[in-house]
């Protein structure tokens, strides 16, 4: 597993504050580098259509579509799920037929598709081999606390582990007198049982769209550098010889939560992701070499 800086060196934290037209441009200055060392397919997943959206109008104004295009096609999952498999249609010809692209146009090869966790394609689809070269999951897709069902449902978990109502209430209006039901100060006034349910859902959400909680074949190590972690995932590996990557570009992957009770993230990740970590120091620039070498290493051993 690896977790690199961005491009500038700079840390990113997607979605725990409101995100910077900045952070969307090195987001996609990464993807853009990554493009060019990544063979064949890179499935790119976001917390919402929204923010997708969003990502690419920016990425789109700031020249960064353009860049990408020059070394693979790029696919958008939409919004109507019957559309979804003509689009998966699409993006698999493109992977297959990305040997012969290459032979008359040596700057394109394969594919790039940005998804949607909790869209059809983070549901099981099986991208093996090709299909699947580098998965990235940008940010800790946690549902929205707009949702009066789910703030209910933290409320009554937090109640669970013996806050007295009178006494989370009282809680929640020292804390702030406006909105003492609204979502965002429910979690806040929540000790640890609240608040370890809405991370755990973030979690359950991670690795379906990963494909971690599947049974893989065995790896040697997992490198770890702040920033975006690298590991090799269940949705993208289906056999032995299968290899590819996992990206998980959010700073607070690697972070301690503040609340020395819970968890990082990262610790809610299957236990033979967490068994294999090697944790270390460097820039985007270290990790760029690592992954080339492992793409190289990879393509070599696929040759035999």
């Amino acid at each position: 597993m690896w977790c690199v800086f961005f491009p500038n060196s700079k840390p990113v934290n997607s979605l725990l504050l409101k995100v910077t037209i900045l952070q969307i441009e090195e987001l996609g200055r990464l993807i853009a580098n990554l493009v060019a060392i990544i063979p064949e397919g890179i499935v790119v997943f976001f917390s919402s259509f929204e923010y997708q959206g969003q990502v690419y109008n920016t990425w789109q104004s700031a020249g960064i579509i353009q860049k990408i295009l020059k070394k693979k096609r790029l696919f958008r999952e939409p919004r109507n799920s019957t559309d979804v498999e003509a689009v998966l249609n699409e993006y698999k010809e493109c992977i297959e037929s990305s040997s012969s692209i290459s032979k008359s146009d040596p700057g394109i090869s394969g594919a790039i598709l940005l998804a949607v966790v909790g869209g059809k394609i983070s549901e099981g689809i099986n991208f093996s081999d090709g299909m699947g070269r580098c998965v990235v999951m940008v940010g800790l897709p946690y549902p929205s606390l707009f949702d009066v069902e789910l703030s209910e449902r933290i409320k009554h978990i937090e109640r669970l582990g013996g806050t007295p109502e009178a006494a989370f209430t009282a809680s929640c209006s020292s804390n702030n007198t406006e909105a003492v039901h609204s979502g965002f100060n429910i979690l806040k006034c929540c000790k640890q049982r609240g608040k370890e349910y809405y991370e755990n859902l973030c979690m359950k959400a991670v690795n379906q769209s990963i494909g971690a909680h599947s049974s893989l074949y065995p790896v040697n190590s997992f490198i770890m550098i702040p920033d975006v972690f690298f590991l090799v995932s269940g949705r993208a590996i289906r056999h032995i010889n299968d290899y590819a990557a996992v990206l998980l570009v959010d700073s607070r992957y690697a972070c301690n939560s503040s609340n020395q009770r819970l968890s990082r993230p990262a610790d809610k990740l299957p236990l033979w992701i967490r068994d294999r970590l090697v944790f270390a120091t460097g820039s985007y620039g270290e990790v760029h070499k690592l992954l080339f070498k492992f793409y190289q290493l990879n393509r070599q051993k696929a040759r035999m």
